[in-house]
């Protein structure tokens, strides 16, 4: 069988980090390298990240060089015409089966399905949460971004071929897209993400979360459950791995709030290091507003951390309260009381953790994303 011709458009990146800490486990996740050709658009500091995955990748020089601000605004905007030229030329020569885009929003998606439409190929957009309304609480001017999404995400779903996402968003899409939905779960690399060879009975506890540092993940709110932690368990810690435009304020927060000591900012972490600090913790905390399906709860999950997290988004998936994880209202208090029934019942825990790896294994390897995907690109190309 012919491997399929599949050009990646990436988003834009302001540093290395960016993509390796994001784009290359989703790539991975859903391609096998060797069993396509992949052509790859992406930000010119992505030539020696993808590299090993394709010997075809086109950079943009221009881009943002700010994480935030109008520094990225500007750039976003000029990425995304250099990046729509590079991608039309380069579809036109190397005429792909499929244009496809990973981000989780639609930004890039714009560039995939207008080319896509004028060099007869196919398109996939991927689209992790629900944009418009992350938007709108995540910024002040969020009711304006909300609405320029809106406009974007019209033009791209009605242009697209499919559209991908790690969980069910038929409520977000409208009716008339729902038949281009495509649900992929999220592989974990479980030869990577594998448990310690020997785990500790009693707890520290280490708590780690992994995140966005912005605010609908309300990290403020973890950070502050360990002031009522630190009543019964003195010499617990708080670990968080990612970076984002709130971090400075939770710093400050954990400063103001005397426990500075006992928390750690580790930012962006290569897939092995986040790895290895789940392993070397004993509770993973995500108290998150918002998600779709967080690869860092399924890794926690496959290195058999128990997990908790909070109520608001979790009933949407398949993952069960005291089943696979623990559902906790994520107030600071409510996490704290979360993690004290983690500690105090080792029955509980070891049930969980067992359940939740388990269920890994059997529906969220790597191995089974990529061939669930590749199901969708045939099935894309058959019609």
């Amino acid at each position: 069988m012919q491997k399929p011709k599949i050009l990646l458009v990436l988003e834009p990146a302001v540093s290395s980090q960016d993509y390796e800490s994001k784009y290359v486990p989703l790539l991975l996740k859903h391609l096998d390298p060797d069993e396509s050709n992949l052509s790859i658009v992406c930000s010119s500091i992505g030539y020696r990240i993808f590299d090993p995955y394709s010997k075809n990748i086109k950079g943009v020089r221009w881009g943002p060089t700010k994480a935030r601000g109008l520094g990225l605004l500007i750039g976003y905007l000029l990425y995304m015409m250099f990046a729509f030229l590079k991608t039309l030329a380069l579809a036109r020569r190397e005429r792909p089966h499929i244009i496809l885009s990973l981000g989780g929003h639609t930004y890039s998606g714009v560039i995939v399905s207008a080319v896509s439409k004028m060099a007869s190929s196919k398109s996939i957009i991927r689209i992790a949460g629900p944009t418009r309304q992350t938007l709108k609480s995540r910024y002040a001017l969020g009711a304006i971004f909300s609405a320029v999404a809106g406009v974007i995400e019209f033009f791209v779903f009605r242009l697209c071929d499919g559209l991908l996402s790690n969980s069910d968003l038929s409520g977000y899409l409208a009716d008339n897209y729902l038949n281009k939905m495509q649900v992929v779960k999220q592989g974990v690399d479980t030869e990577l993400f594998t448990p310690a060879v020997s785990m500790e009975s009693k707890l520290k506890p280490i708590i780690v979360t992994v995140s966005r540092l912005s605010p609908e993940k309300r990290i403020a709110n973890l950070i502050e459950s360990v002031v009522y932690l630190k009543n019964t368990y003195s010499d617990v810690e708080l670990k968080i791995v990612g970076d984002g435009p709130e971090k400075e304020k939770l710093t400050r927060k954990a400063r103001d709030l005397g426990i500075d000591a006992s928390v750690e900012f580790l930012g962006y972490l290569t897939q092995q290091d986040v790895r290895t600090e789940l392993v070397n913790s004993d509770i993973f905390v995500l108290p998150s507003l918002r998600e779709s399906l967080p690869s860092a709860m399924l890794e926690a999950m496959a290195c058999k951390i128990p997990t908790i997290v909070a109520r608001e988004w979790i009933s949407r998936l398949e993952f069960k309260d005291r089943e696979h994880t623990l559902v906790c209202d994520a107030s600071p208090q409510g996490i704290a009381a979360a993690v004290r029934q983690i500690i105090e019942n080792d029955e509980m825990r070891c049930a969980i953790t067992d359940r939740a790896y388990s269920i890994i294994q059997e529906k969220y390897s790597i191995r089974i994303s990529r061939t669930d995907f590749l199901k969708v690109i045939n099935g894309i190309l058959r019609k």
